[in-house]
């Protein structure tokens, strides 16, 4: 395995006070990937995605949407090429799946996808042993727990039983980050950035991952 040293952002809705702390940590070149996984908008404040996206070093920076990020965002990323809803892209020796949205609920919101499409989408993608899988949504039972109920996705958590990725990086549920393994696949829910917390995650002979308060 590859020493990849990975930075994970997600549930940013527009906090202004992130980008001098992101501008600073990329200046310094520590980390060999940056990757959204979704919510990084609080309405269509299309500007702030702009200056993350001024901020972040674009050849080494991926994203998904998240479940309340308006469409346009997806035109925004697709612009600079780092949108990879449904797309594999290589990610040191590893391939980097993303599967943005989420699932229908009683108010709709900005993005949404049945089960049926997420499913597809992700054998469609060719999720594998060699995956990092970055979703916005949760698997169905793991860190997904709202007022006691399960809300993840059934798909997410069909595919990591039946194809074992190395990863499933995942955000929407608000608060600190986490990890956990199931099965063969190590699923790390990521801290909310709108909190000045961000999740990095160290990929060599061990996988190591812990949430970092930016100041």
């Amino acid at each position: 395995m590859c020493f990849l040293k990975i930075l994970v952002l997600s549930n940013l809705f527009s906090e202004e006070g992130l980008l001098d702390r992101l501008r600073v940590i990329s200046s310094r070149d520590s980390y060999d990937y940056y990757l959204i996984a979704g919510d990084l908008l609080r309405g269509p404040h299309f500007e702030y995605a702009e200056e993350l996206l001024n901020v972040l070093p674009l050849a080494n920076t991926f994203a998904v949407l998240g479940n309340n990020d308006p469409p346009e965002l997806a035109e925004i990323y697709d612009r600079h090429g780092i949108y990879i809803h449904g797309k594999k892209r290589k990610l040191g020796d590893w391939n980097l799946i993303g599967l943005g949205g989420g699932l229908p609920s009683p108010q709709p919101e900005a993005f949404e996808l049945s089960e049926e499409e997420m499913s597809a989408l992700l054998e469609s993608a060719g999720v594998d042993e060699f995956t990092i899988l970055l979703t916005h949504y949760p698997p169905y039972g793991i860190f997904d727990t709202v007022s006691g109920i399960n809300i993840g996705s059934k798909s997410i958590r069909a595919a990591i039983d039946k194809h074992k990725p190395l990863l499933n990086i995942c955000g929407h549920i608000k608060g600190e980050g986490g990890k956990q393994i199931v099965g063969d696949t190590m699923v790390v829910k990521v801290a909310s950035a709108y909190t000045l917390h961000v999740t990095e995650i160290n990929l060599e002979n061990k996988i190591g991952v812990r949430d970092i308060l930016i100041r």
